[in-house]
């Protein structure tokens, strides 16, 4: 299993109020697996919101080191979702040892094709957000740290939690020659958490991007 090794050195994450000292592995159908079935059985992030996977993970597990994930529906209270937000974080670093980027959306994103971006002007799909916008990084002497709040598209929810829009901003290109030279008919955006439970690997394999 692959995992972003530090050798001797200082190491420190920090999402938010949340923060680890160790070193994440590349995430894994098993991982992933383990991951969710943990934040079923052990929390109530099922019960309150349907919960989609996204990111590179839809592709390919050996082209990415984290899972982006999204939250849909269920309470928009801001302080309830940045608390669940700061859970699944915290488990995901400090005990499956993995990286996750979560976010709630007020809804689910369509799954895409190439005619529809450029039909669009490659522009992504116009969906309100919210998230942790403010983590850091340090490994050894080199630090590296961000603040969304720094952009001025981005609503302050808080001192970490940050609302904005993907309408208006153009998709990257890096999903845009996924997009083109996918072979299928679309690009699926999401799966969903219930539906990666409740079926296998194969399943999963076959319904994704690959």
């Amino acid at each position: 299993m692959d995992r972003e090794i530090i050798s001797g050195e200082d190491f420190l994450y920090q999402r938010g109020t949340v923060s680890t000292v160790y070193s994440w592995y590349r995430p894994s159908y098993d991982y992933v697996r383990d991951y969710l079935q943990h934040l079923k059985d052990e929390t109530t992030v099922f019960d309150e919101f349907e919960i989609y996977l996204a990111g590179g993970i839809l592709y390919d597990f050996d082209s990415t080191w984290d899972v982006d994930i999204f939250l849909v529906g269920g309470s928009e209270s801001d302080a309830k979702i940045e608390e669940q937000l700061n859970l699944m974080t915290d488990i995901a670093l400090n005990k499956f040892f993995m990286l996750v980027d979560i976010a709630w959306m007020e809804r689910r994103p369509s799954d895409i094709t190439y005619s529809q971006m450029e039909e669009n002007n490659f522009l992504q799909e116009d969906i309100a957000y919210k998230k942790i916008g403010h983590f850091k990084k340090k490994m050894g002497a080199e630090s590296w740290e961000y603040n969304m709040k720094d952009n001025p598209s981005v609503e302050p929810l808080s001192e970490y939690l940050v609302k904005s829009s993907f309408g208006g901003f153009k998709h990257n290109d890096k999903m845009i020659d996924k997009v083109r030279n996918h072979s299928k008919q679309s690009v699926i955006t999401t799966f969903s958490a219930e539906e990666f439970l409740l079926n296998d690997r194969n399943y999963f394999l076959s319904n994704t991007n690959r």
